[in-house]
């Protein structure tokens, strides 16, 4: 079968499909990534097929409206905003986009951005659509919508209530859009103001790229969702520079800093904060730069910096990752074994960074818009001294180590399918 993928965001969110994409290749399907023109290169190093969708998602996080999202911290709805005022110009583009990456195809997995055109587009070209996410997005009545909150628990009206907010605001900044979309390139009817959530339920099959070990399935989610276990990709193709194994061979073991996509809103500083928090607590670090999260760092007898390294590499071989809670790279911490403290910028990234703390596998967030050495230096130290963060997280990584989600998902598609 001819499977397109649309998988729309950052290189954390679009490493799993990837690696899900390589799998159902194995099995002999054909498949095409769709995606931004950034990340090209890294889908066709894996022999995948690549089809370009407008937009590109680094420039819209240096821009303005990028820089106002990620420094809104726990304000939600303030991020959403300015994700909005990013993606609601080149929405119909996009959907005429992934329209023509998914002719000819027989089914279509689409991400949580992607759902946007996914499911429209799949029921105009009546092939099934299915739905694939990192982080949970469905309503339940067991907690709140970390889209609305970061409280563990409302009650459960509330709870319930808060995804129907946070879906309905998700809806409407786009609704005139989409319909558009609909309606002028699809020739399908629109969609009303009120009925989001109804189409929200219409994916016969979703799946959720997370171990059960970490996220269990809520009681009241029907039977057509399925959390899988995680989808890693592993970076077969990365070969370490010598520098960095001489580090890592010379001196204690490290702690890892990386931020991923995120571009702080003032990064010279932040920068400061983790080098004065690491220099604190004794500790030797590999920083990884990124998008621009961490800037102007200079190597040392204790400080190696990179502006990427592989997760599955290099998480395994230090004693802790202060990271930003993408699912991805958290996940990647769950199966390293090591404890993680999270810095969260927005969005998910603080139901993340709050589900570490209370599984006790790192110690409680630092937004960024909050961090200081005290806080950062407390939480290194809680990190790497308490036996029950250590313990859990190891105890974490030999049960993910053991867990095929691919092969579960692989699964799930074909008999689907």
């Amino acid at each position: 079968m001819r499977i397109t993928i649309l998988s729309l965001g950052s290189r954390g969110d679009l490493q799993p499909f990837i690696a899900l994409a390589m799998a159902l290749e194995k099995k002999g399907h054909e498949v095409v990534i769709a995606t931004q023109c950034i990340f090209e290169d890294l889908v066709r190093s894996y022999g995948l097929q690549f089809f370009r969708i407008i937009g590109n998602t680094r420039e819209a996080l240096d821009s303005e409206a990028g820089q106002a999202s990620v420094g809104s911290g726990s304000n939600t709805f303030r991020s959403w905003r300015n994700i909005v005022k990013l993606i609601r110009p080149i929405i119909y583009e996009m959907g005429v986009d992934c329209y023509n990456a998914s002719q000819d195809s027989d089914a279509i997995i689409y991400s949580p951005l992607g759902f946007y055109w996914g499911p429209h587009i799949s029921e105009k070209l009546q092939i099934p659509s299915i739905g694939a996410y990192l982080s949970p997005i469905h309503s339940t009545a067991e907690f709140p919508s970390y889209l609305i909150v970061t409280a563990k628990d409302l009650g459960s009206v509330v709870n319930r209530f808060s995804w129907s907010l946070s879906h309905y605001f998700s809806w409407l900044p786009f609704r005139s859009n989409i319909n558009r979309f609909r309606t002028e390139f699809l020739n399908l009817p629109p969609i009303s103001k009120l009925n989001y959530n109804g189409y929200l339920k219409m994916q016969d099959l979703i799946l959720y790229g997370i171990s059960p070990s970490v996220f269990k399935k809520p009681g009241d989610w029907v039977g057509n969702i399925e959390v899988t276990g995680y989808w890693f990709l592993d970076d077969f193709n990365w070969t370490p520079p010598p520098d960095l194994i001489n580090f890592l061979e010379n001196g204690s073991k490290p702690i890892y800093v990386g931020f991923g996509s995120m571009a702080a809103t003032d990064a010279e500083r932040m920068t400061n904060v983790i080098l004065e928090s690491i220099s604190n607590t004794g500790q030797r670090a590999v920083f990884a730069s990124g998008w621009g999260g961490i800037r102007r760092v200079e190597m040392s007898e204790n400080i190696y910096v990179t502006d990427y390294i592989p997760h599955d590499w290099i998480f395994p071989k230090v004693k802790a990752v202060i990271h930003h809670g993408g699912a991805g790279t958290t996940a990647a911490g769950f199966r390293a074994g090591v404890p993680s403290i999270i810095v969260p910028f927005f969005l998910d990234q603080y139901y993340w960074g709050y589900k570490v703390y209370d599984m006790g596998l790192g110690p409680k967030p630092i937004p960024q818009t909050k961090l200081s050495e005290t806080k950062l230096a407390d939480a290194i130290e809680n990190a790497l001294n308490s036996e029950e963060i250590i313990t859990n997280s190891e105890n974490m990584g030999y049960r993910l180590q053991s867990e095929d989600g691919i092969s579960k998902a692989i699964k799930l598609i074909e008999d689907y399918l």
